[in-house]
């Protein structure tokens, strides 16, 4: 699907289908007053969660705007005009591959100067293309850079269809239940060094599957 008629086309079709599904879904929150505890502290958040769960996590929060990084490829813009129909502002950029970046750092930069405007954020920390559950750096930058906690955050349907994709990407049924999870904030002092990345990284990955493991 390269045509930018085709893409067009099959995002505004997915965008008029998936409201519709978002009308039918009912969402239970679970641990809000993490969130709330890392706005009280250092004035915003940043939600991690894992690229399989985007789709519902995208839905949760609707009414509750976040800046958001999205692959350049064409093969995001469906999911980037969902996105924006909820309110989210997206940012166009991929993390490095084979040393030759994709505009990632440019858009984290961007990302960076619009949390600094007082935003949230949220981040598929092992997006665009994994591996899965395994978070990548560029969260921890945005941390330090404003300061905000790391809150680990997923929406699991409870009924659900599956995409044969790297993510194994969820895409709730119809009526079905969406359980939110918010787990406690991870905070990044602002002289942590490159060498405590890994250590952070890890614990981010044990929050972010635990949480998850945890819905299941």
């Amino acid at each position: 699907m390269k045509s930018p008629f085709a893409i067009k086309l099959v995002s505004y079709l997915a965008t008029a289908i998936f409201w519709l599904l978002h009308f039918s879904l009912r969402y239970r929150h679970h641990g809000l007053e993490n969130v709330k505890a890392s706005d009280s502290k250092t004035r915003g958040h940043l939600y991690c969660f894992w690229h399989k769960h985007i789709l519902s996590c995208t839905f949760a929060q609707h009414g509750r705007s976040h800046v958001v990084m999205a692959s350049r490829s064409p093969t995001a813009d469906p999911m980037v005009m969902i996105a924006k129909s909820f309110g989210h502002v997206m940012v166009r950029g991929s993390s490095s591959k084979g040393g030759r970046d994709k505009g990632g750092q440019v858009a984290k930069a961007e990302i960076i100067e619009r949390l600094k405007e007082g935003r949230n954020g949220a981040v598929a920390a092992d997006g665009p293309s994994g591996p899965p559950f395994q978070a990548k750096i560029g969260i921890i930058d945005m941390a330090i850079a404003t300061g905000y906690g790391i809150v680990p955050y997923c929406a699991l349907p409870k009924r659900y269809w599956q995409v044969n994709s790297w993510d194994k990407m969820l895409i709730p049924k119809p009526f079905t239940r969406i359980d939110v999870y918010y787990g406690e904030p991870i905070y990044v002092p602002a002289d942590t060094s490159k060498a405590d990345y890994n250590d952070i990284v890890e614990k981010l990955n044990n929050a972010t599957t635990a949480l998850s493991n945890n819905a299941l």
